[in-house]
């Protein structure tokens, strides 16, 4: 009787599937919307998608160090480049993002940017962060120079995000995909595109197998593409 019940169980279709599952390594400021895309994958492929959201270059190095992930979806291509010298892998132009300044301020002026002695201005790290190296960008071209005492320096976008809405920050650079996060609490300001390096997600399929496969194709699908424009990313036909 348990032999027959096995037998039909392995007819049924999705059964097998039930048991297959990919590994996913995505930049921490996708982190919403792929929740959203995960969801809907699973429900459509029954298929499991075992994540970890993180900062780029932190999950690039886990990946030359044997984490055993599927695929890698980068805030920029230097992390991708990054691990095509260690291994061979393709890499895939998905998404777009901006920046955006968050204060307290009624208004505030890049071009004349002053700070109080006790004010805290907050960036992601630009040794692990490509939010970090395009905030430093910002810096640079407005030739802002924030004093060791007043800078605070975080892992990564979502940590970024959490030193922010818990107050911590007086200014902060942030992705344009996290505006709802800010626009009921503070004040902001775009930042001009051309005064940091244009912001690429790139996906590389490191496995290249079916499940990878389909999983990639279905990242690619308009509807999901939309997800992302919802959240604040930019999509770019």
């Amino acid at each position: 009787m348990i032999i027959r019940l096995i037998i039909i169980l392995l007819l049924i279709p999705g059964f097998i599937k039930a048991n297959e599952s990919i590994n996913v390594a995505y930049a921490s400021s996708l982190h919403q919307a792929m929740k959203t895309i995960i969801y809907g994958f699973q429900k459509e492929t029954n298929i499991s998608v075992k994540y970890a959201s993180g900062s780029s270059g932190l999950l690039a190095k886990q990946i030359t160090l044997g984490a055993p992930f599927d695929i890698f979806i980068s805030a920029n291509d230097n992390w991708i480049n990054f691990l095509n010298k260690k291994m061979k892998s393709n890499k895939i132009f998905w998404v777009s993002n901006g920046l955006l300044l968050i204060h307290k301020k009624e208004s505030v002026d890049l071009n004349r940017f002053l700070m109080n002695q006790n004010e805290k201005f907050c960036i992601a790290d630009p040794k692990q962060s490509p939010l970090g190296i395009h905030s430093q960008e910002v810096l640079n071209h407005y030739r802002i120079n924030i004093p060791k005492n007043n800078l605070i320096v975080v892992k990564d976008s979502a940590t970024l995000k959490s030193y922010t809405l818990i107050g911590e920050c007086d200014f902060s650079i942030s992705y344009s995909s996290d505006l709802s996060n800010y626009a009921e609490k503070f004040n902001y300001e775009f930042i001009d595109n051309k005064t940091f390096t244009q912001i690429q997600y790139f996906i590389t399929n490191l496995s290249n197998s079916e499940l990878s496969n389909k999983f990639i194709n279905y990242l690619l699908e308009k509807n999901n593409t939309r997800v992302l424009e919802n959240h604040g990313f930019i999509i770019r036909e």
